[in-house]
């Protein structure tokens, strides 16, 4: 047995959860682009990643207790490598997969209206390009990025209105907890937002479960309790309910486990923010221009050089723009 609060330092089992976490996202959109139907496994992955994400951001903010070094911190962390992304989708990777002549591509109105997506205005689509693609959208991978930074924003709202008090927390967790067994148990018929709905539960359940980490505890009797109601939930058609409900309990109990994996599996999770941002645009490259259409194959190909991408991205541009950002605002 172990409480979750008893877990020091850096967990290497995270970190490379996290890494699969983009990785599971890439095979998802994979299988939207060359197979009919979709899949559960990237609402699976991004349930992960706004959990971890809601976990560690609110133990960052409420140690540092000070709102500018926690929106520094989250703008230097997430905005740059977002912001490279999206002009280089935009003036490099556009005009060379577009259908269109140069001339026509960079006199285009909606190429420079693409640019919104700095301001987090989603925008999809650029001229000429990925336009005989199942998805047409340049990079499907965004519409996450404005979800998180506006739990980052409601985080630091609720932290000024003293929401995050446990005493407070456990209150507002009541109507909380019955939104989402009426939302995700009984599924209404007039719910059709559960894929933006979902992950921003997932990021909440992390909050709490930073809040009340001296009273969350881990050991194979609660686990096996948990990994039954999570299959009993995903056999009665509930599969979004055990996202939210059990995957962070179980998530949890492998992320701060007393056996970590080596720092070599560890430090794959580094590349994983990079990963996320930079395949959908590579997927929709290889879903063009190859002549197979397995899903698998384009899969396979587009982790290999989403990767690869994502070290050099990360080493250029993630972690010194970040660390100069931070520098210099603070």
């Amino acid at each position: 047995m172990y409480k979750l609060s008893e877990f020091k330092g850096k967990s290497n089992n995270l970190s490379f959860i996290k890494f699969l976490a983009a990785v599971l996202v890439i095979y998802h959109h994979s299988y939207g682009l060359l197979s009919e139907g979709g899949s559960w496994l990237g609402g699976f992955a991004v349930a992960i990643f706004l959990f971890s994400s809601g976990f560690f951001v609110t133990k960052s903010m409420l140690r540092k207790k000070d709102m500018k070094s926690y929106a520094v911190g989250r703008f230097a962390r997430l905005y740059p490598l977002f912001a490279f992304v999206i002009l280089a989708a935009a003036f490099i990777l556009g005009p060379i997969v577009t259908s269109c002549s140069l001339k026509d591509y960079f006199t285009n109105r909606e190429t420079y209206m693409y640019l919104l997506f700095l301001l987090f205005i989603p925008r999809y689509s650029l001229p000429g390009v990925f336009k005989t693609s199942k998805l047409t959208l340049v990079n499907g991978a965004l519409w996450t990025m404005i979800l998180e930074t506006g739990c980052y924003i409601g985080l630091g709202i609720g932290y000024k209105l003293k929401l995050l008090e446990p005493k407070v927390l456990k209150i507002l967790n009541i109507p909380f907890l019955l939104g989402v067994l009426f939302l995700f148990g009984y599924q209404p018929a007039f719910f059709t937002y559960g894929a933006y709905v979902r992950p921003l539960c997932a990021f909440i359940i992390g909050v709490d479960f930073f809040v009340f980490k001296d009273e969350i505890v881990f050991d194979w009797k609660r686990i096996c309790i948990f990994v039954l109601a999570g299959v009993a939930m995903v056999l009665l058609g509930r599969g979004s309910l055990a996202m939210i409900l059990v995957l962070p309990y179980l998530l949890s109990a492998i992320v701060f486990a007393p056996k970590q994996l080596p720092d070599m599996l560890g430090k794959l999770g580094t590349y994983s923010y990079a990963m996320y941002l930079v395949a959908f645009p590579i997927q929709q490259v290889f879903s063009q221009y190859l002549e197979s259409r397995s899903f698998l194959l384009n899969a396979t190909l587009s982790t290999v050089t989403a990767f690869a991408l994502a070290v050099v991205l990360y080493h250029l541009i993630e972690k010194p723009c970040g660390e100069k950002i931070i520098k210099t605002l603070e």
